[in-house]
């Protein structure tokens, strides 16, 4: 089966335990209209194999992607497309958020402070 996407560890090597990105969809370019990939008529239409996952240590999330109707198609590209723009304005975020804490942390240093605090935040969806 030829595939599109990637799979990918998402922490460098030393950091956590095993958290990683699978985003896969099969290619259906080679397949002939009314046809399966090995060239059986159809009865029905075939999705195509899809899966989208996120691991981070201890937690997983499998997003569902439907095929049936126009509607529902659209509705996963919105999905995705939401999902890339919340990454981006989240990745955006911890730049910036890294750089001030950094800018902390060499205030304190040089003025003879330093001791780490753990933050108190425990945000919810």
């Amino acid at each position: 089966m030829k595939v599109l996407g990637m799979r990918a560890l998402l922490n460098k090597p030393g950091f956590c335990t095993t958290a990683a990105i699978v985003a896969e969809v099969e290619d259906t370019s080679e397949w002939k209209p009314g046809r399966d990939k090995r060239g059986k008529r159809l009865e029905r239409n075939i999705e195509p194999y899809t899966t989208l996952q996120v691991s981070d240590c201890y937690r997983a999330i499998t997003f569902e992607i439907h095929w049936h109707s126009a509607k529902e198609r659209k509705n996963v590209l919105h999905k995705l497309d939401t999902m890339i723009a919340a990454l981006t304005a989240f990745r955006d975020g911890v730049e910036a958020e890294q750089e001030r804490y950094a800018e902390r942390n060499r205030y304190l240093k040089k003025n003879g402070k330093g001791k780490k605090q753990r933050s108190t935040h425990s945000w919810r969806v």
